[in-house]
């Protein structure tokens, strides 16, 4: 713990600084020298003029920093929190990822943006970060609630207990994002890429959606579903799910029990772990899934399409199979009952 600490003259030189507490401190105005810099504190310091040239920020938090004059030339940037700071530094156009830097946000002040930074825990309420790059960020329990994410890149960025209500995702791209345990009441997808989009429960309902993905009410939350999204954990008594469309879903690790996937489309779905316990599964379209570890027990599936399906890895009990007959008098399956 070196807070406030004088290390203006500090030698430093091939030095491997880990975890180090340095809030407030006066820190040698060369850090280039260092061997490794990871999991360092440096809000509330004054970085004016230090060099950074070439080093590796891994994790490092600079809230509140004064970076004006700072250099950053060729340094690599990964997961680093800095919102917000005051400055103008040099040498972000060199740092990699490339599209790291900082934007100026209207009440806020500079923000980090792009796919070195890290805004997890900063309160952003009502910001303006249209066509921002947050692609493959930390957004753990952030506040983007009533934020404009216009045109945002945002693929693969993990939204975790975050709020996102009445967040403007216009245009925006989720492509492979996260949205767990996250608040997504009110907000504005209609527009916004989903595609793989990894799906958690959380509380609210999006104002708008776009077609074909629905907000699914569980009894801990809504869920959004829709094809090619991926779900895990997703476990739920009495669900209606009758007439989903959801192509290419990806579900891992979940239980249902006397609910009705009745219609479905999970044509080329990836099922893995997945229990069905007197569920309506009559007419759903598996054609083309993926099933490992999949347990039928005393369900209904009639009707239903497993055309293509390698049924080697699944279990069938008292279920009643495409074509009517009892999985019971079929030696315990539904292979050859299609």
């Amino acid at each position: 713990d070196l807070r406030g600490a004088n290390l203006r003259t500090a030698r430093l030189d091939g030095a491997t600084l880990s975890g180090v507490d340095l809030r407030g401190a006066t820190v040698p105005l060369d850090l280039s020298v260092v061997n490794y810099l990871g999991q360092v504190n440096l809000s509330d310091t004054d970085l004016a003029g230090v060099s950074f040239a070439g080093l590796s920020l891994e994790s490092v938090i600079l809230n509140r920093a004064n970076v004006d004059g700072a250099d950053f030339t060729g340094a690599e940037f990964a997961d680093v929190l800095a919102g917000p700071v005051s400055g103008t530094p040099v040498g972000l156009d060199s740092v990699t990822p490339a599209g790291t830097a900082i934007r100026n946000v209207a009440g806020f002040g500079g923000l980090l943006v792009g796919p070195g930074a890290n805004i997890t825990g900063l309160t952003l309420a009502g910001a303006d970060l249209s066509g921002v790059d947050l692609s493959g960020v930390d957004a753990y329990d952030v506040d983007l609630s009533g934020a404009d994410l216009s045109g945002a890149d945002l693929t693969g960025t993990v939204f975790e207990r975050a709020d996102l209500s009445n967040a403007n995702f216009a245009g925006a791209d989720l492509t492979g994002a996260r949205f767990l345990q996250t608040n997504v009441d009110g907000a504005l997808l209609e527009t916004a890429t989903l595609a793989g989009l990894r799906s958690g429960v959380g509380p609210g309902v999006p104002a708008t959606l776009p077609a074909g993905v629905v907000s699914v009410a569980t009894d801990s939350g809504q869920i959004l579903l829709g094809p090619g999204f991926s779900v895990t954990g997703f476990s739920q008594f009495g669900i209606d799910l009758s007439g989903l469309s959801a192509t290419g879903l990806l579900l891992d690790n979940a239980y249902y029990s006397t609910g009705t996937f009745s219609g479905a489309d999970l044509s080329a779905s990836s099922l893995s772990s997945v229990t069905f316990e007197q569920v309506n599964l009559t007419d759903v379209d598996f054609s083309g899934a993926t099933f490992l570890g999949v347990i039928f027990f005393g369900s209904d599936l009639t009707g239903a399409n497993l055309s293509g399906v390698d049924l080697s890895s699944t279990e069938f009990f008292s279920t009643t199979c495409p074509d009517g007959t009892n999985s019971d008098a079929n030696d315990g399956t539904c292979a050859g009952h299609l």
